[in-house]
């Protein structure tokens, strides 16, 4: 069975966080310390992400 490739945004999105960990590297942050920044901006992406879903909900 063939694999589906990623939706292009999706690996975009991969190759930033990357770069935001090599680059916070090269600079001197720890690894501990770049987990947390890199689990912080993924929880950003994620509640924009939500915020821009449909206005309208189905639980009513």
């Amino acid at each position: 069975m063939p694999t589906v490739p990623p939706p292009p945004h999706a690996v975009v999105a991969a190759f930033i966080l990357a770069g935001l960990a090599i680059g916070l590297a090269l600079i001197g942050f720890r690894a501990t310390d770049i987990s947390q920044i890199i689990s912080q901006v993924t929880a950003l992406v994620a509640l924009y992400v939500a915020k821009q879903g449909p206005a309208t909900s189905t639980l009513s």
